[in-house]
């Protein structure tokens, strides 16, 4: 880094004088040595200057370090010329000087090397609280590395690791066991949160939130939490880490220099400090940058990485927008450990050899919980205001997309939510123009644009829960649909109404229904509570006609689950004759007038003269009016 002359301090006399203080003459041939204030060990040479040159052309230049005197004790420059000392209150070697302030460290002696006095932090620099320029302003960039509101239940802080789902995760591209464990960071990112990532579900990996009691971390402010995570059998994966959050975006942080890791370790086993420099959605796999391999001791120590450059993912972005960097915390593989890791920090420092790190950054709960609890990608907010705030997207019933597509809100932004609904909301009710091929990122590239849930005109419900099914039978039917089989058991039907979407997944379905399939949900209506059969459609449902099965199967591993994103219910319904309520028609006695017995009972069933006779109704086919009392909002959906 160059110099800034800019930044020079002047000495503050006109001539400087120095005596020897054992003769109290001019202390002729002494010698002046001006060192970097602190650190002192090693003693470091720092330059001092005087001032050359002409008016507009004026320059500086080094003077010896150290100085050597005039005879009658001045300063004089290299022509023996009396002159003034410039400071320069700065490291040098910074990348932007302000950042890290450097005073003076001088010593005096005479012609003898007889001592005659020191100046400390000279020319004085005052903390930053006295309005100086005071110590480098370093932030950790890691969002809660305090680990608030993490996984761990409150009783024993424990996260369950083992039989996970496999999810393909995109670096480093195999089928990866995935568990969030704490928030963090969130928009737009693929890989959102506090991750703990293996490439297989086999051996025993416990991970535990713990707090500390009795112990204080030494170049850290001690945080409530720290991981503990153990495995106690070894599994036969080949990749395992910790991946946290650091910038979305590569190009924020690429070929930044002097970036550094800090984090604070204990107990038996190796780990690395990694960087992954993820290209996006869609782009080639990317492997992390190790910048770090420490074995842990017994003792909590502070872990400080050289000063380190990000790193270039080597490989096109993708086309989706979600490009960042992480920070990857190997484990051990395929073996047996104990470690604790606490306080992961990423700095971006101002000296390759030296840099500056606080020992004292922390973050209190409300300030993590702002940026953890935020809204996150596919949050629903409602407002009389029609404009959609920054980063939200109106639920008009209309399309979104990449910006080639002909969708109404075509952005690259829109990705984060058009992968979220691919992969939550079945195409009926998030429709993919074209068709899905399977693969979000290849639709949304290929500009296919994405129908948003339904919302215009209709009522927020929230989701019920999962069902599992108890059994299955196409056997004897119950009497509200006698002759239709292909009945499920459930342990209680009363959130499913008539013609909600709802999908069946598991192994020993019947022939007649399909894993994975959008179906309609037809409740029992005879008072059951526990049975109900399935449509092909809305419209079957609110018929009852269901899908007719013969054969039974186990349902001991069959779910059913409201479809996410799913619509129900009608503004405006013809009623059946199966949903008018029983009631009666009373002829009076005696009654002689046939065009009003008609008109009660029907031709076909007229009264006998001089009885009370009783008819069921036969009903309307006029359509009617269900919807509830409703309130007409703005709604928005988070990008």
């Amino acid at each position: 880094m160059a110099v800034d002359f800019s930044l020079m301090v002047e000495d503050n006399t006109l001539q400087e004088y120095l005596v020897d203080k054992t003769t109290g003459g001019p202390l002729s041939g002494g010698i002046i040595t001006f060192y970097v204030d602190s650190p002192r060990s090693p003693l470091t040479l720092k330059h001092i200057y005087y001032l050359t040159g002409i008016p507009g052309a004026y320059t500086f230049s080094l003077l010896p370090n150290p100085l050597t005197l005039s005879s009658v004790g001045t300063v004089v420059d290299p022509a023996g010329n009396d002159t003034k000392i410039f400071y320069y209150l700065y490291n040098e070697s910074a990348t932007i000087p302000t950042t890290q302030p450097q005073s003076y460290y001088v010593t005096v002696v005479n012609s003898g090397l007889v001592p005659q006095f020191t100046r400390q932090n000279f020319p004085f620099l005052p903390p930053a609280s006295g309005g100086g320029v005071g110590v480098a302003n370093i932030q950790n960039i890691v969002t809660n590395n305090e680990f608030w509101r993490n996984g761990g239940r409150s009783s024993d802080g424990l996260v369950t690791l083992n039989g996970l789902s496999t999810t393909n995760v995109v670096d480093p591209g195999t089928s990866l066991s995935v568990t969030t464990i704490a928030p963090s960071q969130h928009d737009g990112y693929s890989m959102q949160d506090i991750l703990f990532v293996k490439n297989t579900v086999d051996g025993t990996d416990t991970l535990s939130f713990l707090k500390f009691s009795g112990i204080v971390l030494t170049g850290d402010i001690t945080p409530e939490y720290y991981i503990n995570y153990t495995c106690s059998v070894a599994g036969t994966e080949t990749v395992k880490y910790i991946q946290i959050p650091l910038s979305l975006h590569i190009q924020t942080l690429l070929s930044e220099p002097n970036c550094v890791l800090t984090i604070q370790g204990e107990g038996v086993g190796t780990i690395t400090l990694d960087i992954l420099a993820y290209a996006g959605s869609g782009a080639a796999t990317v492997l992390p940058a190790t910048v770090k391999t420490q074995a842990l001791t017994t003792t909590w120590t502070k872990i400080i990485t050289v000063p380190f450059t990000m790193p270039s993912p080597g490989t096109p972005l993708g086309g989706g927008g979600d490009d960042a960097y992480y920070l990857q915390i190997g484990l051990p593989t395929a073996q047996t450990c104990s470690i604790n890791i606490a306080k992961p920090s990423f700095y971006l420092s101002d000296d390759p050899t030296n840099p500056t790190l606080p020992t004292n950054d922390f973050q209190t709960y409300d300030q993590i919980n702002s940026i953890i609890s935020s809204p996150r990608i596919g949050d629903i907010r409602t407002s009389i205001n029609s404009f959609a705030p920054y980063g939200w997207v109106l639920l008009n019933d209309t399309t979104i997309g990449s910006f080639a597509s002909t969708a109404i809100t075509h952005d690259v932004s829109t990705w984060p939510l058009y992968n979220l609904l691919y992969n939550s909301v079945n195409d009926a009710f998030a429709t993919v123009s074209g068709g899905r091929t399977g693969s979000a990122i290849n639709d949304f590239d290929a500009n296919k644009t994405m129908t948003l849930p339904l919302a215009l005109g209709r009522v927020l419900m929230g989701l019920p829960p999962a069902f599992n099914v108890t059994s299955y039978t196409s056997g004897s039917a119950p009497t509200w649909n006698s002759g239709t089989n292909g009945f499920f058991t459930l342990i209680n039907t009363a959130l499913l109404y008539v013609g909600a979407p709802v999908i069946l997944t598991g192994i020993a379905l019947n022939a007649a229904f399909t894993s994975g399939n959008l179906y309609y949900a037809i409740p029992a209506i005879d008072g059951s509570t526990t049975q109900l059969q399935l449509a092909t459609s809305y419209a079957n449902a609110v018929a009852g006609i269901a899908i007719a099965a013969s054969g039974g199967a186990s349902g001991t591993s069959i779910v059913l689950t409201i479809s996410l994103g799913g619509i129900i219910g009608q503004a405006k319904h013809t009623q059946l004759g199966i949903e008018v309520g029983v009631h009666l028609h009373t002829a009076p006695i005696g009654i002689a007038d046939t065009t009003l017995a008609t008109n009660l009972f029907g031709a076909g069933d007229m009264p006998t003269t001089g009885t009370a006779s009783t008819n069921v109704s036969p009903g309307t086919t006029v359509p009617m009016n269900i919807i509830q009392p409703s309130l007409y909002l703005n709604v928005f959906m988070k990008l």
